[in-house]
């Protein structure tokens, strides 16, 4: 694999220039260590994979089926007292 390689000059402060190389890894060049510690530290929805027992994201599951059944409901009477037509999920307005 061929990497083009781009060199930039960046000034830093002593202070700025002491903190990474302190953070800088063994083996690691400064735009290595750069990208590392800027890249986004959010964690992705992959990793909250396990953080809820099966029972739990049943119940949750459940809690959000009747909240969106309970809205449903809603919805429909409002339209209903409206005198708007319903039928199926097509709206007839």
């Amino acid at each position: 694999m061929c990497r083009l390689v781009v060199s930039h000059t960046v000034s830093l402060e002593k202070s700025a220039f002491e903190r990474l190389r302190a953070a800088k890894l063994p083996g690691e060049s400064f735009s290595e260590a750069v990208n590392r510690i800027l890249e986004p530290t959010r964690p992705s929805f992959l990793s909250l994979g396990g953080a809820l027992t099966s029972a739990e994201a049943s119940a949750i599951r459940q809690a959000i089926d009747e909240m969106r059944a309970r809205e449903a409901r809603s919805e429909k009477s409002v339209l209903e007292s409206l005198g708007v037509s319903i039928r199926g999920r097509h709206r007839r307005l």
